[in-house]
């Protein structure tokens, strides 16, 4: 049982060596137990539960997964593998088979990373012909996929469309030209050498203030950078610079000093040089990023609209534990 567990997850996979159980929290199946069927095809709970498992080391990598959120995870994978089954049934029904010379290449790269496993040779036989079927399914899927999201450049008249319907994704945001003085000052430093920090910026934009040179005073003082420009940290978009900076200077006027901030590396003083206001790029500015992006967005929802009909043409039954909840169907 334990190499039939192992030899799952690498059907499942074919990238996982050692899997870890994730059992289905106060759900009592054995493995083998149909939990969903897809148009009478049963999907197991050993199905669910391997590919669960590497979806989760994938989600919650960083530690402990509370039995909520894996619960949440569990109905999402399984709404995957229910939408796997449609597509692949969907991909036989229109007679799409697999690249059988990218299979094999597969199966020679998977042999070739697990040839020095001591488990492999135990599993070989058994294994090859499910991974390499797992693989073929794979490839339709992949196939059909790609001939749904395919999608023709379009016309001028689409494109248009699709620049004045889009207009956001083709105006270049705000930006701002900012100069710098950092005096840096650690973390962990006590209170005091905060406090002198804070007193060196406001005496050092006093000076400013009474005419004294910004690039020279950066060159001296600053530890950012930007001191080897003088302080100047050239043009910046929305969210370059910390959120405590960005709205001191939000209210500052082009040519004027900031107070000194208060910052995680120590105080800064800033000087707002010059303000560009969000500009809309013409469309013949942007016209390969856009016909890029409106034949994504077509294939997109040519993908989405496929898979939603499949879903709601098909019989699916879905054992009671294991249905998303009121909440999470809204979602």
């Amino acid at each position: 049982m334990k190499h039939g567990l192992l030899l799952a997850t690498w059907i499942a996979s074919a990238a996982v060596l050692l899997p870890t159980s994730l059992p289905a929290q106060g759900i009592e199946r054995s493995p083998e137990a149909v939990i969903a069927k897809v148009n009478a095809e049963p999907i197991t709970l050993m199905e669910l539960e391997t590919v669960l498992s590497r979806s989760a080391r994938a989600s919650f990598y960083h530690g402990q997964v509370s039995p909520e959120r894996l619960a949440e995870l569990r109905q999402k994978v399984l709404g995957e593998i229910i939408t796997e089954r449609l597509v692949l049934a969907e991909a036989r029904k229109r007679g799409i088979a697999p690249d059988e010379a990218a299979v094999e290449a597969r199966i020679a790269a998977f042999e070739q990373q697990y040839k020095d496993s001591p488990q492999w040779p135990q599993i070989r036989e058994q294994a090859l012909p499910q991974l390499r079927a797992k693989m073929r399914e794979n490839s339709m899927r992949a196939s059909l996929e790609a001939q749904v999201r395919e999608v023709p450049a379009p016309t001028e008249a689409q494109l248009k469309a699709f620049y004045d319907k889009n207009i956001p994704s083709f105006t270049e945001p705000q930006r701002t030209r900012v100069s710098a003085i950092l005096l840096k000052v650690d973390p962990s430093a006590p209170r005091a050498t905060w406090d002198a920090a804070k007193q060196e910026a406001e005496r050092i934009r006093t000076r400013l203030l009474k005419g004294e040179s910004f690039a020279d005073l950066a060159a001296m003082h600053s530890a950012d950078p930007s001191s080897k420009n003088g302080g100047d940290m050239g043009y910046l978009h929305r969210g370059m610079l910390a959120s405590e900076v960005e709205e001191s200077l939000d209210k500052l006027p082009v040519g004027e000093l900031s107070e000194p901030i208060l910052m995680l590396q120590g105080y800064g003083v800033f000087k707002m040089t010059e303000r560009k206001a969000p500009q809309v790029r013409k469309l013949d500015e942007v016209r390969e990023r856009a016909g890029e992006l409106y034949r994504r967005n077509t294939g997109d929802k040519r993908w989405s609209e496929m898979t939603e009909k499949l879903r709601r043409e098909a019989k699916i039954w879905i054992d009671e534990p294991f249905k998303p909840k009121p909440s999470a169907a809204r979602n």
